[in-house]
């Protein structure tokens, strides 16, 4: 009796051989798209919006947080490099999978919203951005100028 192998005549191991040489063999595209939404949380306070944003081996100095037109935009680079990593000509990769890249969110607040009703910090992979909750009626009382008239 003629017998074909442990997993008959596709096995398990020959496929999963092939394939390691196959993918070895040839060069390896990113499907990561050039720049991709920051996964997010909002929190709801009493005085404050708090949005805590995922951005995993960025440093401070990479994030770029900005607020324009009633938008609060933030920006997080990466080389997808470790800073520990060595520097050499003679390294070959055969598989690269750290993001390298742009990353960003936008997102809608109050027009009344100033630099000063904004603050963010960046702790452990996670930054927290703190977003005063103001009223229009508020502002413009604040923001209302008398002059003095004498006479």
């Amino acid at each position: 009796m003629l017998r074909t192998g442990l997993f008959g005549n596709d096995s398990f191991v020959d496929n999963f051989m092939d394939d390691f040489f196959d993918i070895a063999s040839r060069p390896i595209r990113s499907t990561v798209p050039a720049e991709k939404p920051i996964r997010s949380d909002i929190v709801e306070k009493d005085d404050c919006y708090e949005i805590s944003m995922s951005v995993p081996g960025v440093s401070k100095e990479n994030i770029e947080v900005e607020l324009k037109d009633g938008y609060l935009k933030v920006t997080a680079k990466t080389d997808g490099s470790d800073e520990t990593e060595e520097k050499s000509e003679n390294v070959r990769y055969i598989r690269r999978e750290r993001y390298s890249g742009t990353a960003s969110r936008t997102f809608r607040v109050n027009e009344y919203v100033t630099q000063e009703d904004i603050s963010a910090k960046h702790e452990n992979g996670i930054l927290t951005i703190r977003v005063a909750k103001i009223d229009k009626e508020k502002r413009e009382a604040e923001n209302k100028k008398l002059i003095s008239i004498e006479g």
